[in-house]
């Protein structure tokens, strides 16, 4: 069994029926992004497997398994031009 706030589940009921998506279809896609997951390197854009990164502790974000990037070891305007760079693929 699973519980939900009230509130959670009646916002995510309400955007789920706005986008034409069962609430059901939208818990496996996180539960499977949540237990599968990629991410891309911060420093090379390079996918690896979430889970076989380690964590930040400062960021909470996963650091890169090849190069050991992460989010907190690089500059504001690196990060800035990298999240730019990610929205347009």
């Amino acid at each position: 069994m699973i519980a939900v706030d009230k509130k959670v589940l009646k916002g995510s009921k309400l955007i789920s029926k706005n986008k034409g998506i069962s609430l059901s279809r939208a818990i496996e896609n996180f539960l499977r992004f949540f237990s599968d997951s990629w991410v891309c390197c911060f420093k090379y854009g390079e996918k690896f497997g979430a889970n076989k990164g380690n964590v930040c502790p400062k960021c909470g974000l996963s650091i890169c398994p090849q190069c050991e990037a992460y989010r907190c070891s690089l500059d504001e305007k690196v990060v800035v031009q990298i999240f730019l760079h990610e929205r347009v693929l």
